[in-house]
């Protein structure tokens, strides 16, 4: 049976008592101490009611003498429940066959799943909350509640739990139906960990270079007082819609910076072939922008340095992948389609000329952006 088919039945199998009486003295206390202290007072008693109920249903009501009865109360141990990211402590009441076997009450172990405590840890602590700082980040309770699980190493092990479940997540989603045509990528070196575009795609790839970090990387090799206006000069060519007058453009101004700044020369040639393909294949003009640099992924790769920066110490490549996949998943919640979607079936012609002009028509070029 599957978890969530599992867990379904134990839902279905939770007995919820026609009447539940509250002790308002017993919960005056934790009135004090704020709506949610008097909440979690109250769930407290509705959950005692409920494992009550459940054991009446099984082993009669207390007191009471049932003929052939199969089971029997055996007094109260204490136990454990889920509250708001944290264990807490409570009393449940113990049931037993008449073969003196452990009859486990539905209610108590619906209430006790470590699921959502996972889940909590995970978002908080990709959301910047340290492990040792996790007990202070959580919503207070009442003072009557005592919290267990909560130290720097139980909120890792959770945590690990957590970060290995969304990275069998994201590694078990199905590529066969995915009709893909471009794949941005930017790489991001963590704990010296990175992929690149070649090693997966070989010399095949229709490769576009990232107008934006290129331009980055030639202003890095001028002084402030060059900057803008070779700035403008690459900004300039790079609205060509002609691959050919964009070229002689980028060329000139690699050739004026060459005796004063070459650095920013060699920067400049290099891959600048790769800085076209974009007006190569001819796309329209919101497409060929959308895709003429990584910036529609840096969004996406910043929530992975977010939810990696408290990481301290690296212990390999797998911790290196569930913290990458972790924070994929949390910026994905926040994905956008990409600007000019509706002119990707150009792309597919364009990617189709591509594949004749270099006479291979055994390979399909793959486009990526780098």
């Amino acid at each position: 049976m599957s978890a969530y088919h599992k867990n379904e039945a134990i839902e279905r199998s939770v007995v919820f008592p026609e009447r539940v009486e509250i002790g308002l003295r017993e919960i005056g206390a934790t009135a004090k101490e704020g709506l949610l202290a008097l909440a979690v007072g109250v769930g407290f008693q509705v959950l005692q009611a409920m494992m009550e109920e459940e054991v009446n249903r099984i082993a009669g009501p207390k007191g009471k003498h049932r003929p052939g009865r199969k089971a029997v109360r055996h007094g109260k141990e204490k136990g454990y429940v889920i509250l708001g990211g944290r264990k807490v402590r409570i009393k449940r009441p113990r049931v037993r066959s008449t073969d003196k076997k452990e009859i486990p009450l539905v209610t108590y172990t619906t209430f006790q799943q470590e699921d959502p405590l996972e889940q909590a840890v995970l978002e908080r602590v990709l959301y910047g909350l340290a492990c040792r700082q996790y007990r202070r980040g959580l919503e207070p309770v009442g003072s009557t509640v005592e919290a267990i699980g909560t130290s720097k190493s139980a909120v890792s092990r959770r945590l690990i739990k957590g970060l290995e479940r969304a990275l069998e997540e994201l590694l078990s989603r199905p590529l066969d139906r995915l009709d893909l045509l471009a794949l941005v990528i930017d790489g991001v070196v963590v704990a010296e960990h990175t992929a690149a575009v070649r090693d997966i795609f070989g010399e095949k790839a229709v490769v576009q270079r990232c107008q934006a970090h290129k331009k980055r990387n030639v202003l890095e090799h001028l002084p402030k007082s060059k900057q803008a206006r070779v700035k403008r000069k690459l900004s300039t060519a790079w609205r060509e819609n002609d691959p050919a007058r964009a070229k002689q453009k980028l060329l000139r101004l690699a050739e004026a910076l060459e005796k004063d700044h070459p650095g920013a020369a060699a920067s400049l040639r290099e891959g600048l072939e790769e800085t076209l393909t974009v007006q190569r294949l001819r796309l329209p003009g919101l497409l060929q922008k959308s895709l003429s640099s990584t910036n529609i992924v840096e969004s996406a790769l910043d929530g992975v340095r977010q939810t990696t920066r408290n990481v301290k110490r690296w212990s390999g490549g797998k911790q290196v992948l569930r913290w990458v996949a972790a924070g994929l998943l949390v910026a994905e919640s926040r994905f956008h389609r990409l600007a000019g979607y509706k002119e990707l079936p150009l792309l597919r012609v364009a990617l189709q000329r591509e594949m004749l002009r270099r006479k291979d028509s055994e390979i399909t070029p793959a486009y990526a952006t780098a």
